[in-house]
């Protein structure tokens, strides 16, 4: 597991919490929340693992895709009501984070 900077015990709690013992986390905004988000889509998006995240904000989006846009691979992909249902296995093929619109 890399190093985690989460500023309250509160949200390293649930950082704890979700990686040894869980696999589906649901948040609400607020209380500083999508820095655990962050946290965990770095700990988890990659080639071989595939995170869905629903209903982030452009500007949380834009931070995410920053994040994740500076190696070779492209880990960061978005799905929408456009996406055709025989495209959306592509997509998650090869894993990484995958933003759904809602």
């Amino acid at each position: 597991m890399s190093t985690v900077h989460l500023g309250t015990a509160y949200q390293r709690e649930i950082y704890t919490d979700f990686v040894t013992d869980s696999g589906f986390l649901v948040l609400a905004k607020g209380l500083g929340l999508f820095q655990i988000v962050k946290a965990l889509v770095e700990l988890y998006a990659s080639p071989k693992m595939l995170v869905f995240l629903l209903g982030a904000t452009p500007a949380q989006e834009a931070v995410l895709q920053h994040l994740f846009t500076g190696g070779e691979e492209q880990l960061v992909g978005h799905v929408n009501f456009k996406i055709l249902k025989n495209d959306t296995p592509s997509k998650n093929r090869y894993g990484g984070l995958q933003l759904i619109d809602v």
